[in-house]
C-alpha cells in the first residue's frame, strides 16, 4: 500500500509548505499531495483554505496578490509557496499530486505544466469533476483521479466522464465491499486521511492501493515501493 503525504508531513510542519514537503521526503513517501488555489493576478499557489487573514481582515485568496500572500505567516515562519517555487524545489524528487481546490484552475495549470514540460511524475486530482474533465481535454495523457466523500451506487459515469480509473474516498465511507466492487471494475482506490496504524492495517487488508496521511513517519511500516 502506497503512502501519500497529505499536504506534506502536515502532522509535524505547517501544511502545504516547503518545510512540510521537505520533511515528507526526508521520512520517505511514495508521493506528496498539495492543494492549489489562484491569486488575483492568476498565479497558482499552494494552499488548501480559500480564506486567509491578512493585515487584520479576512480575504479570499483570489482577492490578494502573491506579494500580499507572502506577508502571511502560516506557522513557524513558513509562507505560502507558489507552484513555481514548489516545482523548482521538488519536481523530479517525488511524484507530485496536485489537488485543484477551486473552479477555473484547469486552464492555468495545463499551461503551466506544458510550459514546464512537466507531464511525467505529476498527478491531477479534485473534488471538482468538471476540472478533471477539462484537464483530460487539455492534457489527455496526464495521470488524474477524482475525489469523493462517498461513492454513489451508480459510479460508472463519474469515471467515464473524467476518463480516469482512480478515486480517493473519505476513510469514514470506505469499506471492504466498496473497495472490492471498485477494484473489480479496474479502479484504483485511495483513502483519506488515514493517521492511525490500526486503520491503515485494515485498509491494507482490504487491498486499498494507497492512503493519504498527515503523519507519514507513523505510517512507514505500510509503505511498499
Amino acid at each position: 500500500m502506497k503512502i501519500i503525504a497529505h499536504r506534506g508531513a502536515s502532522a509535524e510542519c505547517p501544511e502545504n509548505t516547503v518545510a512540510a514537503f521537505e520533511r515528507a521526503l526526508e521520512i520517505g513517501v511514495d508521493a506528496v499531495e498539495l492543494d492549489l488555489l489562484i491569486t488575483k493576478e492568476e498565479r497558482l499557489v499552494v494552499r488548501h483554505d480559500d480564506l486567509i487573514r491578512q493585515k487584520g481582515s479576512w480575504h479570499s485568496i483570489r482577492e490578494l496578490s502573491f506579494d500580499e500572500l507572502k506577508e502571511v505567516d502560516v506557522g513557524k515562519g513558513e509562507r505560502i509557496p507558489s507552484l513555481e517555487e514548489v516545482f523548482d524545489r521538488f519536481y523530479g524528487r517525488s511524484p507530485l499530486m496536485l489537488d485543484l481546490k477551486t473552479f477555473g484552475l484547469a486552464e492555468s495549470l495545463s499551461e503551466f505544466l506544458i510550459r514546464r514540460k512537466a507531464l511525467q511524475g505529476v498527478h491531477i486530482t479534485s473534488f471538482l469533476h468538471s476540472e478533471i474533465v477539462e484537464i483530460a481535454k487539455r492534457i489527455p495523457g496526464i495521470e488524474r483521479s477524482i475525489v469523493v466523500a462517498a461513492m454513489p451506487i451508480d459510479f460508472e459515469p463519474l469515471f467515464r466522464d473524467s476518463g480516469t480509473q482512480e478515486v480517493s474516498l473519505f476513510r469514514g465511507y470506505l469499506n471492504e465491499t466498496i473497495t472490492k466492487r471498485l477494484q473489480d471494475h479496474g479502479i484504483r482506490v485511495r483513502a483519506y486521511p488515514v493517521n492511525w496504524p490500526e486503520e491503515a492495517k485494515r485498509f491494507a487488508s482490504w487491498g486499498v492501493d494507497a492512503i493519504f496521511t498527515d503523519d507519514p513517519a507513523r505510517m512507514q511500516s505500510f509503505r511498499k515501493l
